[in-house]
């Protein structure tokens, strides 16, 4: 796509615009809740924008509390709500909520998020038609809802097409993405990403299991990396997990919410130094004991 990407990030509970280091991030001050209070913020999670305001909302104001953002372009985007803490004190800190995009149920919170770095914000990919999204926020009596700052980043309009069953109306909710083999997670934007790709979020992985598998990383450039639509950072692609005698197979477990269709995406390189010809890395892809893929040749 031509031009630069839509975005529109908001720092919750804000009475003035903010820029955040490293990156001199722009954020506008606050607009368009129903309700809540502002209150200070302490950040949860490394990934969390350096933000020191939120919002969050007592449940004696409503179960169901929301931000209606107008005047987005219309366009594919990847709408991004950061959790933050009530910075006050014997504040019970871990509020527990559901979350909905445009009526949508997105995301119901999980005790102990706190502890992980990926679960420090949700975020789905979704299409805006009528220049307008709305956030909503639904008490599940476990604590108020905590709002650290909303992010609206436009993505390239075939990004993430999944098929043919794929329709403007289908909103995708990120659940993980996974580097294999790199050393620390990191935004889009730490890996020198194309502003199209949305600042996505990348946990990493250095082993599938027992430390018997290997990591390999490279410094050459990689070809096609960063095209359209999708716009995959090159960094992706320069360190891997490879399998060894060993441990001839690689195997991942995540645990998702039942009852929910995935999209899987798998990202391969021709990086690995002991492949030197066509046919010496055959493998079958299995996802849940069923080949999806079979004799996939690399």
């Amino acid at each position: 796509m031509n031009g630069t990407p839509f975005t529109m990030r908001i720092s919750c509970g804000a009475r003035f615009n903010v820029h955040t280091a490293p990156t001199n991030t722009f954020w506008f001050k606050e607009f368009a809740y129903t309700g809540g209070i502002p209150a200070n913020a302490s950040l949860p999670s490394f990934i969390s924008p350096p933000l020191r305001t939120l919002r969050f909302f007592p449940l004696s104001d409503g179960p169901e509390n929301c931000y209606t953002l107008t005047r987005v372009p219309q366009g594919h985007y990847a709408v991004r709500i950061y959790f933050g803490l009530v910075d006050m004190p014997n504040f019970d800190n871990e509020p527990l909520f559901d979350i909905s995009v445009k009526g949508t149920l997105i995301y119901s919170m999980k005790l102990g998020w706190t502890h992980d770095d990926g679960q420090a914000f949700s975020e789905v990919l979704v299409f805006i038609k009528d220049r307008s999204v709305s956030i909503c926020f639904h008490s599940t009596g476990h604590v108020d809802p905590a709002i650290l700052a909303i992010s609206i980043l436009q993505i390239d309009d075939n990004a993430y097409n999944s098929g043919p069953n794929w329709v403007l109306g289908t909103i995708l909710r990120t659940a993980k993405r996974l580097n294999c083999g790199s050393g620390t997670p990191k935004l889009d934007e730490d890996y020198s990403g194309d502003q199209w790709g949305g600042d996505r979020f990348w946990n990493v992985i250095q082993t599938f299991g027992d430390n018997i598998d290997m990591l390999i990383s490279v410094e050459n450039s990689i070809k096609q990396v960063s095209l359209a639509p999708n716009f995959y950072p090159e960094a992706l692609y320069q360190s891997a997990i490879v399998s060894t005698d060993n441990q001839p197979d690689l195997e991942y477990t995540t645990d998702v919410d039942p009852n929910r269709n995935y999209s899987v995406w798998l990202h391969f390189a021709k990086i690995d130094p002991a492949v030197t010809a066509a046919g010496q890395r055959i493998f079958d892809i299995l996802i849940n004991g069923e080949v999806v893929i079979k004799m996939w040749i690399l």
